[in-house]
């Protein structure tokens, strides 16, 4: 029986993860899902029948079964390579809350998990069966969570929410599935180091025709910036301001939550002509912003900035990217926090999100993924460690939008009740926003650096009041 292909190289991309890492910045994504026990029989949901649902569907997601294997020197980006060894027990950990089991527990006790670097010589993700939520609102009691932990390396936010569905079912109790005529996956022996370099040498032969490649794209899109910038279509936008939440990390991460009515925030977006919901978080996080800062006594004298992860996947025309594990453009906006009235700032956050989209359609997303595949995978290396420094001349937080499941999924008979996406910080950029929808809900979670946020309840109902306020004004405009 033929071996599967030992070796998948990782795109630059997601070799910047790699290299962006550290031990006070794990550059690490995860999922907090957390379960009613009510609609599983005898309300209950045993841990290794949750381990055999994902030993059943690991195997489909190749990456989880592939650990890291690096090239010498850097003188290459790294591979995917099977872990022989692999042992999915190793990967699933179980432990509880102790009581009485509330919101605020879980979320330092996720915090905590987060902000654990991942075991590089193994596949790199994990995932904590949490039991005892017996006193959170909304959820009976005996629930319990998943907290589900990836390396950026090899997802992102899209892929991460096709992996939750994947594990899920559509219905408590579904038909067993015929049996599957499944050939048993081998598991191949990693390569060489000489192969390894031998390969890298090859890639370094190929780099010329790259730059080539840049250059005959870059000069299109050079003037097609020029004449956006020449018909005012878009500004470029400043560097962003200093503030408590944009210096070192410590390593020590908060999290928190603030959920939603789906429909709610319709209505916002429905009450404004052209406003788009990613418009309306944004001017959430806006308004939660500037009251937190002007809480801790650092009102902003200027607008503030955020970075928005869009998927880049439907403007791809080619396959060039097929086994890339990240294919996110990032556009910059202004917060517009400055302007007092909520409806005002609502709008003026969706003209400077129009002015950042035709800037990136200017520039072209696969320009910016030719750039990283052009450089050489030790100036990769070298520009992506120095990174951090320049996160503070970037934006001050990022708000990352992802659409989750419109229709209930269940875990061993347990409906999913709620979710909430988990996002990675750097130094410069001390505060993470993820959104994600699920069933009618829309949860804002975020994660800060514990040095800088130390009060993570105060800035959820900062959350809380600047959507109150865009629900008002909202009201008014009908």
């Amino acid at each position: 029986m033929p071996a599967v292909n030992a070796m998948n190289q990782l795109e630059a991309m997601d070799a910047n993860f790699i290299h962006l890492d550290g031990p006070r910045t794990p550059l690490q994504v995860g999922t907090l899902l957390f379960y009613d026990v009510s609609t599983a029989k005898n309300s209950f949901v045993r841990f290794k029948d949750i381990l055999a649902t994902f030993e059943d569907r690991v195997g489909r997601q190749s990456v989880l079964r592939k650990k890291l294997r690096k090239v010498p020197f850097d003188l290459d980006h790294p591979y995917w390579v099977d872990d022989v060894d692999f042992n999915i027990e190793h990967h699933i950990r179980h432990i509880a809350l102790p009581k009485p089991g509330d919101w605020r527990q879980l979320c330092i006790q996720v915090a905590r998990l987060h902000a654990r670097p991942l075991d590089m010589a193994r596949p790199l993700w994990e995932v904590y069966v949490i039991e005892g939520l017996d006193n959170i609102e909304g959820l009976p009691k005996g629930g319990f969570a998943l907290y589900v932990k990836l390396h950026h390396a090899s997802i992102d936010g899209v892929a991460g929410n096709e992996l939750v569905t994947a594990i899920h079912d559509l219905e408590p109790f579904p038909e067993a599935p015929e049996n599957e005529d499944r050939e048993p996956r081998v598991m191949a022996s990693g390569p060489s180091d000489f192969e390894i370099l031998a390969r890298g040498y090859v890639n370094l032969w190929r780099q010329p025709r790259r730059v080539f490649d840049l250059a005959s794209r870059a000069f299109p899109a050079w003037r097609r910036l020029r004449k956006g910038r020449e018909e005012k279509r878009f500004t470029p936008l400043g560097p962003p301001l200093p503030t408590c939440l944009n210096g070192r990390v410590s390593g020590h991460l908060v999290m928190d939550a603030a959920i939603f009515r789906l429909d709610d925030m319709k209505q916002v977006k429905n009450a404004f002509d052209g406003v788009t919901i990613n418009d309306v978080m944004l001017a959430i996080v806006s308004g939660a912003m500037q009251k937190y800062l002007t809480h801790r006594g650092e009102s902003p004298e200027g607008n503030l900035s955020a970075g928005m992860p869009i998927n880049i996947r439907p403007m791809l025309d080619k396959p060039d990217y097929a086994d890339a594990s990240n294919l996110v453009s990032v556009v910059k906006v202004s917060l517009q926090n400055l302007v007092e009235d909520p409806a005002h700032r609502l709008l003026a956050i969706h003209r400077s999100a129009n002015e950042s989209k035709a800037y990136q359609d200017a520039l072209g997303v696969e320009v910016m993924l030719e750039v990283s595949k052009s450089m050489p995978a030790l100036l990769t290396s070298l520009a992506s460690r120095a990174l951090p420094t320049l996160m503070t001349k970037l934006v001050n937080t990022i708000v990352t939008n992802v659409p989750g499941s419109p229709v209930p999924l269940y875990m061993g008979g347990a409906k999913l009740a709620g979710m909430c996406n988990i996002g990675a910080i750097l130094d410069g950029l001390g505060l993470f926003h993820a959104v994600s929808s699920y069933c009618g809900t829309a949860t804002v979670s975020f994660q800060a650096c514990r040095e800088a946020m130390p009060d993570p309840e105060f800035y959820r109902q900062c959350l809380q009041e600047s959507f109150a306020e865009l629900q008002k004004v909202a009201g008014e405009q009908r």
